[in-house]
């Protein structure tokens, strides 16, 4: 049986936690730097540090550890899986470039939610016809950055602008990711898009 360690306990963390005692696998220590272990267990009832226990997996979900180092430093043995688009640990996406895996690789990532949409589609038309340029536009729900009303933003002025009433753009990485997953989709591109609205989310 594997066992899972789970690093970041806001949305993603919870539902994994949730999947992982579903499929009968062991979740040896849920962690989170930023949440209270009390406010933690309140969380996952209504919707302990890696140690000793030594899991198989740890699974990244804070948004900061996206590095190699950073993510080793979880634990000294271990694989780590972090649930964010890396800048040097090799990224993978089922039925896209999965076969590159190999079990000596101990940090990889997963990408992202909208990389994994957009590079299993890139994939089967660059293998069936041909791409030649890229641009992309992804629409999000509200996300957990964004203001609920209008207020100053250190970014731009326009995401300082409240999510319930406006329509926020904002540059996205997903683009750029892909192309790490699909070295051949290094090609020419225009930016790329992200919408985020008040109650949809659609890649």
């Amino acid at each position: 049986m594997s066992k899972i360690g789970i690093n970041g306990f806001s949305r993603i963390g919870r539902l994994v936690f949730r999947a992982v005692l579903l499929k009968g696998a062991e979740v040896v220590p849920v962690n989170d730097p930023f949440i209270a272990l009390d406010y933690m267990i309140h969380m996952f009832k209504y919707d302990s540090t890696h140690n000793e226990q030594k899991p198989e997996y740890v699974v990244e979900f804070t948004g900061v550890f996206t590095t190699t180092k950073k993510a080793s430093a979880h634990f000294t043995g271990g694989a780590k899986v972090i649930s964010a688009p890396s800048a040097d640990a090799p990224i993978f996406v089922c039925g896209v470039n999965l076969e590159k895996y190999s079990k000596d690789m101990k940090v990889v990532s997963n990408a992202f939610c909208t990389t994994s949409c957009l590079a299993s589609v890139a994939k089967v038309l660059h293998d069936n016809y041909e791409i030649v340029q890229r641009l992309m536009t992804t629409v999000y729900a509200v996300t957990a950055t964004q203001k609920t009303a209008d207020g100053p933003s250190a970014k731009d002025r326009r995401g300082g602008l409240g999510a319930a009433q406006n329509i926020n753009p904002s540059s996205t990485g997903a683009a750029k990711t892909v192309c790490k997953v699909i070295p051949k989709l290094n090609l020419p591109a225009w930016p790329s898009l992200s919408l985020l609205l008040m109650c949809l989310w659609l890649t």
